[in-house]
């Protein structure tokens, strides 16, 4: 572009998504609602403790299954920020073919890392929830 175009400043188009990102997060943070105090047994029970990632359980049954769920959806999260990640590197590639590559290698390794926590939630699941009978895998 710069080749046919040398009169026009060219911004990449990730200075473009890191500021909508930006503005996107300073719009949500000036919507959220003020920050209260944490009452240990606010609205979760006898058994859970009001946290800011939501209500913990005190007992092993429950704090392993809130657990399980927090690092897969971290998991889901991070391999996304990944997957859009590579996506731009493929989309601005255009005649590098290396870079178009290498793009291509990083969205392969997302999906394959993704797949790679699933299958072994799963299997966890199965072995300490059906054969072994841990409490709170089942």
């Amino acid at each position: 572009m710069k080749k046919l175009f040398p009169e026009r400043n060219h911004v990449s188009i990730l200075t473009y998504l890191a500021t909508i990102l930006a503005s996107v997060l300073i719009s949500f943070s000036a919507l959220s609602s003020p920050a209260h105090a944490i009452n240990p047994n606010g609205d979760c029970g006898d058994t859970a403790v009001d946290t800011a990632l939501g209500c913990l359980s005190v007992e092993t049954k429950g704090f392993t299954v809130s657990l399980l769920k927090f690092l897969a959806g971290t998991a889901g999260a991070i391999s996304l920020v990944i997957m859009l990640i590579a996506t731009i590197q493929i989309m601005t590639g255009g005649d590098n073919a290396e870079q178009v590559k290498k793009g291509k290698e990083l969205f392969t390794s997302a999906i394959t890392g993704l797949l790679f926590i699933i299958f072994s939630v799963t299997l966890l699941r199965i072995v300490a929830g059906d054969i072994i009978q841990l409490p709170g895998f089942n």
